[in-house]
């Protein structure tokens, strides 16, 4: 009877480990941990995202024009490469990647990688996509919604579903 009660015990654990396992979690930087941190910040558009075969992982490379660079020595076109994506019948899925939309004007916080391409600094928290309210008024928001991550604040309150005025 012991062992029964121990098993059913191991088999909730595993459960509940398992589906705590289906998501990511990041700690919330402050906009100034995020703006130091990150070498290159651009405000662009998105020109195209695809999905890419690369040996044996999957990427996708977003190709941004940029319309300004806030911060870093960037111009013309960039891709950023994050790991993810599907091709054919294979599927790799990073539990808090960003989603970069075709047509879509982001704020991007990124960093160069050896590779020659960008990547988004601290996965979906890096980039903005702007939006407009009923009022007109035009606002950065960030989406957690689609990213399936845990935050955690460290302290610093709930910063999920953020949003900034875009000026």
């Amino acid at each position: 009877m012991k062992h029964f009660r121990v098993y059913w015990s191991m088999c909730v654990l595993m459960t509940i480990a398992a589906a705590a396992a289906q998501a990511t979690t990041i700690v919330l930087p402050t906009d100034e941990q995020l703006v130091a941190k990150s070498p290159v910040i651009v405000d662009a558009v998105v020109i195209r995202s695809v999905a890419v075969d690369r040996g044996a992982k999957i990427w996708t490379e977003t190709t941004l024009s940029v319309t300004r660079a806030l911060k870093g020595d960037v111009s013309g076109e960039i891709v950023v490469a994050e790991v993810g994506g599907v091709v054919g019948n294979r599927i790799t899925k990073i539990f808090g990647a960003p989603e970069y939309v075709a047509g879509e004007h982001v704020l991007a916080f990124l960093a160069a990688t050896p590779r020659g391409d960008y990547q988004t600094i601290d996965m979906y928290v890096g980039k903005f996509a702007e939006e407009e309210t009923l009022a007109g008024e035009r606002l950065w928001a960030r989406h957690d919604e689609t990213a399936d991550v845990h935050q955690r604040s460290d302290g610093c309150g709930d910063r999920s579903g953020q949003q900034r005025h875009a000026g």
